[in-house]
């Protein structure tokens, strides 16, 4: 996967083929079939390892009480997933926007987009019922959340001006209080 992703940053996914997935890995096409499943699989598996949800998964394993200081990190790890180092997500981006029925766009819509929802939301639910944020409806919920941290990404990805860690720090703090300011009762 790892050499997958630094092909897939370096070329773009479209110029990537198992062959120098292999070559890079010093492994064999078949090897990449046996454990991903070929193309397809292993598009989704490096989408699965760079995208943010890891590192979501881990700070929601044992969030901060207060929301701001959750959301805080949250987007930090968010923003450090898809604009820190490397071009990874920018190439599974494009590759989602060129092939909106492909394999990537699938696996997210089928599966990663579920996952994501479902675990936001369980997060949210508690400050809901302590009625410390508004009920709203679950999709303008999230997307009160993820709109703002996916635009700003969206911008760095296409002028590849990335921020330096304490620049994405304060957009992190930044985007934590208008979402606070936007949803808390």
């Amino acid at each position: 996967m790892e050499a997958a992703a630094r092909l897939y940053g370096m070329h773009g996914v479209g110029e990537v083929t198992l062959e120098m997935v292999a070559s890079d890995a010093g492994c064999t096409v078949q090897a990449i079939q046996g454990q991903v499943g070929g193309r397809d699989g292993l598009l989704a598996a490096v989408f699965d390892r760079y995208s943010p949800m890891p590192r979501v998964e881990a700070v929601l394993a044992d969030p901060p009480a207060d929301l701001e200081s959750a959301a805080r990190l949250l987007y930090g790890q968010v923003l450090d997933a898809l604009v820190g180092e490397g071009r990874v997500m920018a190439a599974m981006f494009a590759e989602i926007a060129s092939r909106p029925r492909g394999a990537l766009a699938v696996h997210i819509r089928d599966s990663y987009a579920p996952r994501f929802v479902g675990l936001m939301m369980s997060w949210l639910a508690a400050y809901v019922e302590a009625g410390q944020v508004r009920r709203l409806p679950e999709k303008t919920l999230l997307s009160l959340f993820t709109g703002p941290v996916l635009a700003r990404s969206a911008v760095v990805l296409a002028t590849d001006e990335h921020p330096a860690p304490a620049e994405r720090d304060r957009l992190a703090a930044d985007l934590a209080g208008a979402f606070c300011r936007a949803v808390q009762t």
